[in-house]
This record gives structure tokens, sequence and C-alpha cells, in this order.
């Protein structure tokens, strides 16, 4: 899925694949009309894209999740639901944890880069 430079950084979670379909289709001269009526700021956020591309991330390729910095927490809530932490039948002890710890915590395995001005976080 091709993504819109402008409007990119308000997602909470990218995938890239969608960002390196989107380089592939800006780097198309085929589309160069389209990258010219990017404003100045979607073409940084290309710029930031490229640079991300090539920040050594192993799965970059192959569809790495990247977490926008402020979903973090709750990224971090989900994937414990999801993994089978905390189960979704009991409110105690999951409405007493220190979720912003967890988050600190699991964010150690995770290494950050900026897109468009936002911190983003990849498994690494």
């Amino acid at each position: 899925m091709i993504l819109y430079p402008d409007t990119l950084t308000s997602e909470d979670l990218l995938d890239t694949r969608d960002l390196n379909e989107t380089l592939d289709y800006y780097d198309d001269p085929d589309n160069h009309a389209e990258y010219d009526e990017l404003s100045d700021y979607g073409k940084s956020v290309l710029i930031d894209i490229r640079d991300a591309s090539e920040a050594g991330i192993p799965d970059w390729p192959w569809g790495e999740t990247l977490i926008a910095d402020y979903y973090f927490v709750k990224y971090a809530i989900e994937l414990a639901y999801d993994i089978g932490a905390i189960n979704d039948d009991y409110h105690w002890p999951a409405s007493h944890i220190d979720w912003d710890a967890a988050a600190e915590a699991l964010q150690q395995d995770y290494t950050s880069i900026e897109i468009g001005g936002t911190t983003y976080w990849a498994m690494y």
C-alpha cells in the first residue's frame, strides 16, 4: 500500500513493506509529477524513510512493524494480552500494572528511528 508522505506520521503503526512500496512509487520516473506536488515536509519524510531503511533493522525488507513512540504503552498492553501474559478475564492485577515501566522495559529490545519528526520503535 502506497502511503502519502505528507500525512504519514499520523499513523500509530507503520509496516516497512508499505514504506518500501512508497519509496519505489516516488522513485519511479512516471510518478515524478506526484513527487513534485509533495510539500517540503513530505519530501523530507521520504528522505527519513530512506535513511531508516538503511539503518540496519534486520526485518525491514520483509515487513517490520514500526510503533510510534506516543503509542508504545498501548502497544505494550495489547502485546501482553495477545501473548497471554495478562488474561482478559481478570481486572486484577492488570489494572495495577505500571504500564509505562512495562513499556520502557519492552523498549530495550527495540531501536528508535525518526520519520518526519515522529519517533518510531522497531525490533532489532
